[in-house]
């Protein structure tokens, strides 16, 4: 399992490729950090890392889920 900072880092890295991929604007660039959790989903722990960025078009709060070895899961603006 990693830890708190590595789930940072690897969310920074997964907003980066969102980004080149299209997925989400620019702006996101200059998001940030807010917070790393874990939570429990379906009986399994996952990292949920928020970020904000007052400047985004689709959203201001962007989750990142990350599997607990930080593989990505999904990325959404709703926290769910």
């Amino acid at each position: 399992m990693i830890e708190h900072a590595e789930a940072k880092k690897n969310a920074e890295g997964k907003i980066r490729v969102l980004i080149f991929q299209e997925k989400i604007d620019k702006s996101w660039k200059k998001a940030v950090f807010d917070k790393a959790e874990l939570i429990g989903v379906k009986g399994k722990k996952e990292w949920k890392v928020t970020f904000i960025n007052e400047q985004g078009v689709k959203g201001k709060k962007l989750y990142i889920f990350l599997k607990q070895d930080g593989a990505f899961i999904a990325a959404n603006f709703t926290g769910k």
